[in-house]
């Protein structure tokens, strides 16, 4: 598509904005991070989980994979998860009753959809609880605490974690020894290459000089020289 002709174009926010009947402190919530303001554009939004789900009306993994794809399309929830092995469907949405202005979703419209879908819950099976959106979702995946590792083949959690700082030390000597290693490489070479080179290409004194500037010096055009040319008409 050539997009060349079309003009600037308008951000999300401000075409949810122009859309919106609320005022823009109703559409979004702010955080502080750092001393500085920002939106979000959620605050507190819900989680359910249904349990005990009808292994029939589930049918299989990829009737649930096409479930879970379908929970997804819908613009008022933001995560969805159907695991036919556990029985289980857990979905994190916006409610009504949230003061944002996305789209939003109520449990009967959910167990509705569900239902059209061919999958039946009540809510004896349902587990619901509040969510803070900053704290739980956004914090966690663009700011986690920690970085999940898995140990290396053949070891358990337990024989990495008692291995994890002799193999981080032996992993910094070898980066180490490999540059030391190049380094006396470089001053070998240059060594060995004086009369080309032309001058000390030692790195101490040569800092500033390239490795492929020691070896190939810029060459010197004459006045006749025009440079680079093409051959043809």
């Amino acid at each position: 598509m050539d997009r060349r002709n079309l003009g600037p174009q308008e951000s999300a926010y401000k075409r949810d904005l122009a859309n919106s009947s609320g005022s823009e402190e109703e559409m979004y919530s702010t955080v502080v991070e750092n001393g500085k303001e920002y939106r979000i554009p959620y605050r507190m939004i819900k989680e359910v989980v249904f349990d005990s789900v009808n292994k029939d009306e589930l049918i299989d993994f990829e009737h649930a994979a096409r479930l879970q794809y379908r929970l997804l399309l819908n613009d008022a929830i933001l995560r969805a998860k159907v695991e036919f092995a556990k029985l289980r469907i857990t979905i994190i949405y916006n409610p009504e009753d949230s003061k944002n202005a996305k789209e939003k979703i109520s449990m009967d419209g959910i167990r509705d959809f569900l239902a059209s879908e061919g999958v039946h819950v009540d809510n004896s099976h349902a587990q619901t609880r509040d969510l803070d959106y900053y704290k739980e979702i956004y914090s966690t995946q663009f700011d986690p605490i920690s970085v999940r590792e898995h140990p290396p083949y053949s070891y358990t959690k337990k024989q990495w974690s008692s291995m994890r700082s002799e193999w981080d030390r032996k992993a910094k000597d070898i980066e180490e020894k490999k540059k030391q290693k190049f380094h006396e490489w470089q001053v070998q070479y240059a060594e060995q290459h004086r009369d080309e080179v032309n001058f000390d290409a030692r790195p101490s004194e040569k800092a500033h000089v390239s490795l492929i500037r020691r070896i190939l010096p810029k060459k010197k055009h004459d006045g006749d020289d025009k440079g680079f040319w093409f051959h043809g008409s």
